[in-house]
């Protein structure tokens, strides 16, 4: 009932969700092989042209063309940790993008959960005075993609500044592993302290988010008298 409400709302919703869960995949398989198959002429791009690169990854990562831990990975591979003076700026504005585009186009879905469900409004109040918190959470778990990210968190209405200041503190660890991943992209089956690291990162962010929806459940239900 409240899917077809959200559909009926706003069609672009469900759109640009099966857009970010599918294209990624797709886009990144194919972008990957290239990627192998010119390896040398990208190492021979100059400070410049990877400028240029990590500038269009602002919109391919924004519009789910390109996951964020492919990019890092790839950067990695290529160029290091300087690859870090680049990325994390164009993560950055990949975020402010996505958060863009879903205040856009997500005000009508968020409508239809309020009216289906009207104690949501009280949870996501409550989501809202831990929003920093809920931000980081979110950004820092490995599978939790980040375009999608951008536009949930949008369609809450989380303020800008902790969307941005949790996306970047969120990010951050993630992004190290991932570029240092792809540092070591030929010497992956002898790294098992990056897999240990990868589920660490995945058992906080989930502990995290559970501790920041129960404190948001049980302020709705303060707010109800229970």
């Amino acid at each position: 009932m409240l899917v077809r409400e959200i559909i009926r709302r706003s069609p672009a919703s469900l759109v640009l969700i099966l857009w970010m869960a599918a294209m990624p995949l797709i886009f990144s398989t194919i972008s990957g092989y290239q990627s192998w198959q010119h390896a040398e002429w990208l190492t021979g791009l100059t400070q410049l042209e990877w400028a240029w690169f990590f500038l269009l990854t602002v919109f391919t990562m924004a519009f789910a063309f390109t996951p964020t831990t492919f990019v890092a990975a790839l950067s990695g591979y290529f160029l290091g940790f300087e690859s870090l003076w680049l990325l994390v700026p164009a993560y950055m504005l990949a975020s402010l993008l996505g958060y863009a585009t879903s205040q856009l186009i997500g005000a009508k879905a968020v409508q239809a959960v309020f009216d289906a469900y009207p104690r949501s409004t009280a949870v996501l109040d409550g989501l809202k005075k831990n929003d920093l918190m809920l931000v980081i959470m979110c950004r820092i778990s490995p599978v939790l993609p980040f375009a999608i990210m951008n536009v949930v968190l949008g369609y809450t209405g989380i303020r800008i500044k902790p969307f941005l200041v949790g996306g970047l503190i969120g990010m951050l660890p993630r992004t190290v592993m991932a570029v240092a991943i792809g540092m070591q992209m030929e010497a992956l089956a002898t790294g098992s302290l990056f897999s240990l690291l990868w589920i660490g990162l995945l058992v906080v962010s989930f502990v995290g988010l559970g501790w920041v929806f129960k404190r948001s459940i049980n302020r709705s239900q303060s707010k109800d008298g229970l």
